[in-house]
């Protein structure tokens, strides 16, 4: 009489371990960075936040990816940027990882918190650059748990470490507890730090992958792809209703 309710309980225990997935491109192929990355931070800031305050969130966010990454990811800080969100359209080949603020007009689809723009080499399907592009327009942000009161506030390290998991090759995952779920609230902390499930997603994406330093060594120094696909991911936000 036990036998099913312990076959049961392994069938979803198996299914949550794999909740991620592994974003596809246009094409239908998976995607996943080639080599090691440098980021910026736009100095324009927030109208919540300075620059100095959004950099050490920005830090922690690809930290996190790259150390659950056994090796296979390095990313590196390349300082301020004058660049804000791209253009329409705009490509940016040749360009580090910019991560900006939308503050004069939410162009996107929807009231996200965020969305990344990838750029991708169609012709290995590597993801070459990113940008990371925070809604400034319909939210407020803060660095939670400094002490200070933040009512309706996004935190913005768990929303970077969500759009870090995109930039990386990760879609959304089904497990509501992962950072790379859909969906977030006014002021969630909690997808400051990766899940098993998220983990799970890097390794499986990344498995027989070269490390990011042979990758490193390996990579070009000539002109960047002629071409890229853009893939638009974003982070989605519940809001609570007042009883």
């Amino acid at each position: 009489m036990t036998r099913p309710l312990v076959l049961a309980l392994l069938t979803c225990l198996a299914a949550s371990a794999q909740a991620y997935v592994l974003q596809p491109d246009p094409s239908g192929a998976t995607q996943r960075v080639g080599g090691p990355l440098s980021y910026q931070v736009s100095r324009q800031g927030s109208r919540d936040l300075e620059y100095g305050q959004i950099v050490p969130a920005v830090d922690l966010a690809f930290a996190a990816w790259q150390a659950a990454s056994n090796g296979k990811l390095a990313f590196q800080n390349a300082g301020p940027t004058d660049l804000g969100p791209p253009e329409d359209g705009e490509t940016r080949i040749g360009v580090p990882v910019v991560v900006s603020f939308e503050r004069e007009s939410w162009s996107f689809e929807g009231d996200d918190q965020a969305v990344t723009i990838l750029e991708e080499d169609p012709d290995n399907h590597e993801i070459v650059r990113a940008d990371i592009v925070l809604n400034d327009v319909t939210h407020h942000w803060a660095i939670l748990g400094d002490g200070a009161p933040h009512p309706g506030c996004d935190d913005l390290q768990n929303t970077l470490s969500h759009e870090v998991g995109h930039l990386v090759g990760l879609g959304h995952s089904s497990l509501g507890s992962a950072v790379m779920f859909a969906a977030t609230h006014p002021g969630e902390i909690s997808k400051r730090t990766l899940t098993g499930d998220d983990v799970a997603g890097i390794d499986a994406l990344y498995a027989g992958a070269p490390s990011a330093a042979e990758a490193g060594a390996g990579c070009s120094t000539g002109a960047g792809p002629a071409a890229s696909w853009l893939v638009l991911l974003g982070l989605a936000v519940l809001r609570r209703r007042r009883s």
